[in-house]
């Protein structure tokens, strides 16, 4: 796989200052190299990718969910990160381009790029998506409801309840990143798309996600890049986002009326028509995809809820700032320079800060 030299050498200082010597952190980096889309077969399990290497277990990947996902069609598989621990750190990460990287990730609010006032959801997927959606949970629901001796409509009850605890009440959205964005963005800035930046530490293929992003958001593909959706997660108890940064922003509550949400990431769910973004006040089962045993069981569907944000993401629209356990090091646990900065800036902005180091 070609990679940017700016992303090659993030990933490389990030396995030094991690402690991996220079000789494995080369090996690490070229096996990642090597691995191609073009060859679906190539693509490594998790058990074997961690063989590998020996760095993390099959669940530290499984639950890194890859920086890597290719979707331009169904059948290619996940590529999975040689470490989680880069992921963790690495500056250029960027999961599907979700949120941009580099310089002008964020940048100064300057009025245009989404409307923190707006209340609702402009953009909406067709009938015909969201019908398409709901046949095929309705497929699951009775298969898994007959499996398990419930009738679908006692089944999709268990799912929609289970749900409704896992996020909360009100659900909580938020949003990672790293200490220089975050610093960016306490400043007066917001996040920033792909579609403006150009860039992304992961795969960067605009044309498949303005495709997604019609299937499953409503989108139109020639909407302008500054109002395209934000991405973020609904915090759970089993899920952090830990491999977007150590600084976790919590939004307020008011960005939930603009918020669409789906079970695990969306890109190709929404590519292939199966899943589309339902409100997040009542995340019905056109958003689960073929996910509803991991909800009837109590579980979050694929590791994460995924939050899409319409309006944009100011810094006006934080709530708290979280400092996550990646941003400390030593013991006693000492926050790292670039963290206590960012804790600075938001207390200088009056925005509440609670220091969390024993927590991804």
């Amino acid at each position: 796989m070609p990679t940017d030299p700016k992303w090659r050498e993030a990933q490389l200082q990030a396995m030094l200052a991690l402690g991996d010597a220079p000789q494995d952190a080369e090996r690490v980096l070229a096996a990642m190299e090597r691995i191609t889309p073009d060859d679906p077969a190539r693509l490594p399990d998790p058990e074997s990718f961690a063989a590998m290497f020996g760095q993390v277990t099959p669940e530290d990947i499984a639950d890194a969910q890859a920086d890597w996902m290719v979707r331009a069609r169904p059948e290619w598989k996940r590529l999975l990160t040689a470490t989680a621990k880069v992921q963790e750190f690495n500056p250029w990460h960027d999961r599907l381009g979700r949120f941009a990287t580099g310089p002008g990730m964020h940048a100064p609010d300057t009025g245009g790029g989404g409307n923190s006032e707006n209340t609702g959801i402009k953009y909406k997927p067709s009938e015909e998506n969201v019908s398409l959606a709901t046949r095929k949970a309705d497929y699951d629901i009775k298969r898994n409801a007959k499996d398990i001796g419930e009738s679908p409509k006692e089944y999709e009850a268990v799912c929609a309840d289970n749900l409704k605890k896992m996020m909360g009440d009100p659900p909580i959205i938020c949003i990672r990143s790293s200490a220089e964005t975050a610093l960016k963005v306490i400043k007066g800035g917001r996040f920033k798309t792909q579609f403006e930046t150009g860039t992304s530490g992961g795969v960067f293929d605009p044309e498949y996600r303005a495709m997604a992003e019609e299937n499953g958001l409503g989108y139109p593909k020639d909407v302008i890049p500054s109002e395209r959706p934000v991405y973020g997660y609904v915090r759970t108890a089993r899920h952090g986002g830990s491999n977007y940064g150590a600084v976790e922003f919590e939004l307020n509550s008011r960005v939930g009326e603009r918020t669409t949400v789906t079970m695990d990431d969306s890109l190709e769910y929404f590519g292939e028509k199966v899943q589309v973004g339902a409100l997040l006040s009542n995340p019905t089962k056109e958003c689960w995809d073929s996910r509803s045993l991991a909800l009837h069981q109590g579980e979050t569907p694929g590791g994460y809820i995924e939050a899409q944000i319409q309006g944009g993401v100011r810094s006006s629209d934080i709530r708290r700032v979280f400092i996550k356990a990646a941003a400390y090091r030593g013991y006693p646990r000492k926050l790292l320079p670039e963290y206590a900065k960012v804790v600075a800036m938001a207390k200088k902005q009056g925005l509440e800060v609670v220091l969390d180091p024993d927590n991804r």
